[in-house]
């Protein structure tokens, strides 16, 4: 029971590990490429910020 308890709990630690090095080093490489000019453009247009607050209070009319 302990000997499966403790693989369970370091799949665990190294899964955690796994996923906090994956998240740095991809938000590392968002930093560069926004810094370096070569970051992808968005598919999603955005909606002026003004047309967003008029969306978000007009069913208050």
């Amino acid at each position: 029971m302990a000997a499966v308890l403790f693989k369970a709990l370091t799949f665990y630690f190294f899964f955690i590990v796994a996923r906090g090095v994956y998240r740095t080093f991809k938000s590392v490489k968002n930093v560069h490429e926004a810094a370096s000019g070569t970051q992808k453009k968005s598919k999603v247009k955005r909606k002026p910020d003004e047309e967003v607050i008029e969306a978000e209070f007009r069913h208050l009319d």
